[in-house]
């Protein structure tokens, strides 16, 4: 009874694992929705990064502080071996000594946590309940920065924003995943359908192409687990959605919703397109000139260790590729891990039954490596370390459940044995 009061306690003072995830992915998309308030408030990005990171960092301290015996000791451990790489990469490739302490500095104030954090994840439903009812609070979000931007533009006259069409991007998907649960009512899909199409426009709307992507692939991943189960109607939703985007890329329409755009002050959207139009090619705002150099880097010395962030330190940038950013950091041999690691990642996403798991491990995995193929780096994806967690704590929970269900077997098949010998007694006895 002790106990059970004192896990009481500690659930209603002290933040969950869950609710950790959770506001994380809201504080990011109020940090990145400040950005569009600059026509009325010019601090407002300033303040609510402020705010919004000294949160991030209490829920953190406080969610450490009631789990130290359990997740404080490999957290410390794990930074600490953050702290020795990055001390032996100084040693080894002073040159990138600058740009290296930046990203593993934000790697381990940020990223790492999080990983534990998601590792530790026990009740999938809290997670998937909160982003759900956060869900439902980015799409106000998004259309009250849509009424912003009518009513106050911002300085630049351009809505465009990929930080926040990243930020919408998580509770898109988990919009679209409700929308297509099979055991979904009538009326709450409704609700979703409508909240999953505000996200959408909205990231239309802010010109980031990346977050299209995204979905599409948690489309098709979609597809084919609910295929996997039977789910035919869900394919059918998700068949709908493919002909609709077959059906916005006709180019008289195309034509007409970029002029649209660009009359409505959505003028990158509109541009895209017209570049679109115009050359029937994708335009990769300048990747391929920053990528070349380290392609041609990489194909004279495909073994050749470079250190961490030697990408920045040559292009000015990162490479804006999972595999181009590995490969010129750390090798050929390293991009063929990560190229194995995301085949893997891949099928066991595939093949996770339809539970809360499979859906949140689906919804990160559609967030994070399609976002690095063309933006990003794995330095600062806190989609990719979040899914990395719940992916480790999918399995352990797993296998936590296999024990228990072989632990009950035994103990079932010594009471039986127990019994007989009993009943052989008794028998004796009766002799």
């Amino acid at each position: 009874m002790r106990y059970e009061l004192e896990k009481t306690r500690r659930t209603l003072e002290l933040p969950t694992a869950e609710f950790v995830v959770a506001v994380t992915l809201l504080l990011l998309l109020m940090v990145n929705a400040s950005n569009q308030l600059g026509g009325i408030w010019a601090g407002a990005h300033s303040a609510t990064k402020f705010f919004a990171y000294m949160v991030l960092g209490g829920v953190l301290f406080l969610y450490y502080l009631g789990n130290a015996e359990r997740s404080l000791f490999p957290l410390a451990v794990a930074l600490a071996g953050v702290v020795c790489i990055a001390l032996l990469n100084e040693c080894l490739f002073p040159g990138t000594a600058t740009e290296a302490r930046s990203v593993v500095g934000r790697f381990a104030v940020l990223c790492l946590p999080l990983l534990f954090v998601a590792a530790r994840i026990k009740e999938p439903q809290q997670l998937y309940a909160s982003m759900t009812r956060f869900s439902i609070a980015s799409t106000v979000i998004v259309l009250v920065l849509l009424l912003v931007h009518f009513v106050a533009p911002s300085p630049s006259g351009s809505a465009y924003s990929m930080g926040l069409g990243y930020a919408i991007l998580p509770f898109a998907l988990v919009s679209f995943n409700e929308v297509v649960r099979a055991e979904q009512r009538k009326s709450s899909r409704v609700l979703y359908a409508l909240c999953f199409l505000a996200q959408f426009a909205g990231i239309v709307l802010l010109g980031s192409r990346g977050p299209i992507a995204c979905i599409a692939v948690f489309a098709v991943v979609v597809c084919v687990r609910r295929c996997r189960a039977g789910n035919v109607p869900a394919v059918f939703v998700v068949a709908l959605f493919a002909v609709l985007v077959a059906g916005v890329m006709h180019e008289e329409l195309l034509r007409l919703v970029a002029d649209m755009l660009s009359a409505t002050g959505f003028s990158r959207t509109g541009y895209l397109i017209e570049q679109f139009l115009e050359s029937g090619q994708v335009h990769v705002s300048g990747r391929d000139v920053v990528q070349a150099p380290l392609l041609d880097a990489i194909w004279a010395d495909p073994l050749a260790w470079r250190g961490i962030a030697a990408d920045r330190v040559a292009v000015g940038m990162n490479a804006h590729n999972l595999f181009i950013e590995v490969a010129y950091c750390f090798g050929m041999v390293a991009a063929a891990a990560t190229v194995l690691f995301v085949l893997l990642y891949l099928v066991k996403v595939i093949c996770l039954p339809p539970s809360v798991w499979g859906d949140l491990v689906s919804i990160f995995f559609s967030c994070s490596i399609p976002t690095l193929m063309f933006s990003g780096s794995v330095w600062d994806s806190t989609m990719l370390w979040i899914g990395i967690g719940l992916l480790y704590a999918c399995r352990r929970r797993a296998g936590l459940a296999n024990l228990d269900r072989n632990q009950f077997c035994l103990d079932l098949g010594t009471q039986c044995q127990e019994e007989k010998r009993i009943e052989g007694l008794e028998c004796d006895t009766k002799k």
